[in-house]
């Protein structure tokens, strides 16, 4: 992930540590969620929206 731009009215959230990265667009009750991950193994990217 290279950059994120929430669209207006939402709220991002960044979380990176040592092997992931998660970025968080929050609106309301509404929350999408992207992880990537990259210790050991190939890169990989899950989603999730709640």
């Amino acid at each position: 992930m290279v950059s994120a731009t929430p669209a207006d009215g939402y709220e991002l959230k960044v979380w990176e540590e040592a092997f992931w990265l998660r970025i968080t667009f929050l609106k309301g009750g509404t929350e999408s969620s992207a992880f990537c991950t990259w210790n050991t193994l190939p890169p990989r990217l899950d989603t999730y929206e709640n």
